[in-house]
């Protein structure tokens, strides 16, 4: 935590979520800071090299001592194992035929506005 230098930002927000659990540093580090910004704290600026050095175990118990502290000043968030996956999206059919998810058409597509 010494080496992200967390900042409050506006009030505290919550509750928060439990943090996954991870295999790697790079998850771990991800993890860490997005229960950061979940509680309304940025990271200040810091070396990435300086943020790889310390070993897996050191960003597990990180997270979980920052949200284990959260959770008791802002709550936790309930999550329902069953609506974990993320939900379906609708699959849009683009110009060259190809199926995709996502929300966003591209303007040269056969049915959009721009001529």
């Amino acid at each position: 935590m010494r080496i992200l230098q967390p900042t409050q930002i506006g009030g505290q927000t919550g509750p928060v979520t439990a943090p996954a659990t991870a295999n790697d540093k790079l998850e771990a580090i991800k993890i860490l800071m997005n229960l950061l910004q979940e509680a309304g704290q940025v990271a200040g600026a810091f070396d990435a090299e300086d943020l790889f050095r310390p070993d897996l175990q050191i960003f597990q118990l990180s997270t979980k001592t920052l949200f284990d502290k959260l959770k008791v000043l802002v709550g936790e968030k309930v999550t329902d194992p069953s609506s974990t996956s993320s939900p379906d999206l609708p699959t849009q059919i683009g110009s060259t035929g190809d199926r995709t998810s996502s929300p966003f058409v591209s303007a040269a597509e056969a049915d959009s506005d721009a001529s």
